[in-house]
């Protein structure tokens, strides 16, 4: 792997942070996920460019560490696999340079211990009793996935990581996103499948941590994913539950 890509461009690193992503196409909801997020959070934010807006880099760098992806902004991680195609719809090429985009990030955070977020979760509370979660050395804390399958090992959701940045998992994620991605049907499949050959240990995160929808609507939730094109749809059409939420408790 490129030696840049393990670095933090020689800056000091801050003990513990948030980290997002986006690309053009899902900058719409970068004023969304800051407002959901700054509501009850006061953590430092790293913000990954995987291709945006200059408005959208200014908007980044007002509230946080804007990351550069340079040295990938070319590679493409599309895939000619029909049928991984078909079974997500027509968006899948585009979110395929999003999703591997996101282990080239995670190895660049400015943060000691870092919570990785999608910018499709919609943060309900404060996200520091999830820094509770973290241990010594290496160390990786993600949910499982509500369904594995015909995987016959656990799948893992990376909507939500809480990690050390020199975990050598996360590292290997990076490394592998660079010269395998065309394996996988997408990073969450790809970093499972590293958490089982490597026997990486790995702490199970509450599912209040990374909720989807279609388990209920707790009130009690730290973070709801939006996952796929319909949750996506749902945040741009109603903008998400916190307000029904907040009604409820």
């Amino acid at each position: 792997m490129p030696k840049n890509l393990v670095t933090s461009e020689g800056k000091s690193l801050n003990s513990k942070g948030i980290l997002v992503g986006s690309n053009k196409a899902l900058e719409w909801l970068l004023p969304w996920w800051w407002e959901r997020y700054s509501a009850c959070n006061t953590l430092p934010v790293a913000f990954a460019d995987f291709g945006l807006s200059k408005s959208a880099r200014s908007f980044c760098e007002e509230r946080g560490q804007l990351i550069s992806l340079d040295e990938v902004s070319k590679m493409s991680f599309r895939s000619g696999n029909q049928q991984w195609a078909a079974s997500y719809g027509a968006n899948y090429q585009a979110a395929r340079e999003g999703w591997f985009r996101k282990p080239l990030a995670l190895v660049k955070s400015p943060f000691i211990t870092t919570l990785w977020c999608d910018l499709d979760c919609e943060i309900l509370k404060s996200i520091e009793p999830i820094f509770s979660l973290d241990k010594e050395d290496s160390y990786i804390a993600i949910a499982r996935e509500l369904s594995d399958g015909d995987s016959p090992y656990p799948i893992y959701n990376g909507g939500v990581i809480l990690y050390r940045r020199e975990t050598m998992l996360i590292q290997a994620f990076a490394e592998h996103a660079l010269c395998k991605a065309s394996e996988y049907w997408g990073d969450d499949r790809l970093l499972s499948h590293l958490i089982d050959t490597m026997k990486s240990r790995v702490e199970v995160l509450s599912p209040l941590c990374n909720w989807r929808i279609n388990q209920g609507v707790p009130v009690d939730a730290f973070i709801i994913h939006w996952v796929g094109e319909w949750g996506k749809k749902y945040i741009r059409t109603y903008g998400g539950l916190k307000s029904q939420i907040e009604k409820k408790s």
